[in-house]
């Protein structure tokens, strides 16, 4: 019982010493925050009242040193009221050599900071340069690299196939489950026009040759009603997308194209006429071009080339 007593007697007094320790280390830390910021605040007002208090003490005090029989020295040491005016004074003159100091700290950091944001908008401004310059080189590079497509595709329209203003040769890139335009000529200048971001795989004579057997020919008819109905129902192209092409064709020739083992894209050949698409003659000059069209289409899809459709 003795030794529990004891054991119980130890850990309250630790208990108590631990606690009296948490709250002097709080009263500290309380203190050096907030000792200056009083003085600032407190030391003038401190300064006056004992300036007030001094100034009613002093003609009685005076009186009374006088009244003395013999001299005394120490007379004025022993009173409060001039040390408490010199606590008054020493906090005032305190306080106000911190809070310049303090000020003149803030006004050299707040100095600082304006150059580090300065400095900071300085190199977002020099980013923005240099991302505005690698947009416009992509562009560019894009933009030759469609046209130099463009003019092999032209070859092929004028060299090999006699093609006139009726016709149009596109070359697309197969991603993310739709097509997108890397190649286009026609003689025609309003058919070059890119119109439509992408076609889904899944529509137009691009999806029936990629789905199925990787080729298609297809000649639509020549009414509006007819071709409308073809392309709605054969083709899967919505009427509201039909009413948007810029070229009416009433022919189509697709071709899927490989690198390796893989379809990449397709070649699109296209024609307002009946009997200028020759099936056979076509599938031969793709065959013979396949390789340099999946090449084309293997660089286009290295530098991201993405165009717009139509």
């Amino acid at each position: 019982m003795h030794y529990i007593l004891k054991d119980v007697y130890s850990a309250y007094y630790k208990g108590f010493a631990v606690s009296n320790e948490t709250q002097l280390v709080k009263t500290a830390q309380w203190i050096d925050k907030n000792f200056i910021p009083m003085n600032q605040q407190f030391g003038p007002i401190f300064l006056a009242m004992a300036a007030v208090w001094f100034g009613l003490w002093y003609p009685d005090e005076k009186i009374a040193y006088s009244s003395l029989a013999s001299a005394d020295h120490f007379f004025w040491l022993k009173q409060w009221t001039p040390w408490v005016s010199l606590l008054a004074i020493i906090s005032a003159i305190f306080g106000g050599l911190k809070g310049a100091s303090a000020s003149k700290e803030k006004d050299v950091e707040i100095r600082r900071l304006r150059k580090e944001n300065d400095a900071h908008l300085g190199l977002r401004n020099q980013l923005e340069i240099a991302e505005q310059a690698i947009d416009f080189q992509r562009i560019a590079h894009k933009e030759l690299a469609f046209e130099m497509t463009s003019n092999y595709l032209a070859h092929i329209y004028s060299d090999l196939l006699n093609y006139n203003d009726s016709e149009r040769i596109s070359l697309y890139l197969h991603t993310d489950g739709g097509f997108i335009l890397c190649g286009r000529f026609a003689l025609n200048h309003e058919w070059r026009a890119m119109h439509r971001e992408a076609i889904a795989d899944s529509e137009g004579c691009l999806g029936k040759a990629w789905h199925n057997g990787g080729s298609y020919f297809r000649e639509l008819p020549i009414d509006k009603y007819g071709y409308k109905e073809v392309l709605k129902n054969e083709l899967g192209i919505a009427k509201k997308i039909t009413e948007g092409f810029k070229m009416p064709s009433r022919a189509y020739y697709s071709v899927a194209l490989t690198h390796g083992y893989k379809r990449i894209g397709a070649v699109v050949f296209e024609s307002t006429q009946h009997g200028v698409l020759v099936e056979g003659d076509l599938k031969t000059v793709s065959d013979k071009h396949q390789k340099y069209l999946a090449e084309m289409l293997k660089k286009a899809d290295g530098m991201s080339l993405l165009e717009a459709d139509g």
